[in-house]
């Protein structure tokens, strides 16, 4: 999104890298604090993408420019963004959204009574994996802590509590 700003900032007008951070800031209400060296990796992608150029200005005065690349590439975002808003609008306006439901409690209950008597072993195997993930992702906490590393155990080898 910040690329797209840039090059519709750009598309106005030249501007000097302090003046374009400084338009993104004033644009965002200051939401964005873009630091300088922010800044400067968004121009420099969309240099080496050739979406915009740099010239001197003045002696010491640095100017970036869009180019006409960058003007097709701003036209092809900006489709794109227009496109998903306008997908995504009409559900962001409605005040239904929040209250849309597709499962009530009871199927839920019902489905977790189906999951877990479905089979005697099915909830025990769930639960045996669990227990086996968090034992290796705590194994691997304790070792990279700088712990020796525990002896191997028959709950991690046996079935059903093996991956």
């Amino acid at each position: 999104m910040d690329e797209i700003l840039v090059l519709s900032i750009l598309s106005r007008y030249s501007m000097t890298h302090s003046d374009i951070r400084e338009e993104l800031i004033r644009l965002t209400d200051g939401a964005f604090p873009y630091q300088v060296n922010y800044v400067t990796g968004l121009l420099y992608r969309l240099r080496s993408d050739q979406f915009i150029s740099q010239f001197a200005g003045s002696r010491n005065r640095t100017e970036y420019c869009i180019t006409d690349p960058g003007r097709k590439e701003l036209e092809t975002r900006i489709a794109a963004y227009s496109a998903y808003d306008s997908l995504l609008h009409p559900f962001t306006e409605s005040k239904n959204v929040l209250n849309l439901s597709f499962l009530s409690v009871t199927d839920y209950e019902k489905a977790f009574n189906n999951f877990t008597e479905q089979s005697q072993y099915k909830h025990e195997d769930a639960v045996g994996i669990l227990h086996t993930l968090t034992r290796a992702a705590f194994k691997s906490g304790w070792c990279a802590a700088g712990g020796a590393e525990p002896p191997h155990t028959k709950e991690l080898t046996e079935p059903p509590y093996h991956i």
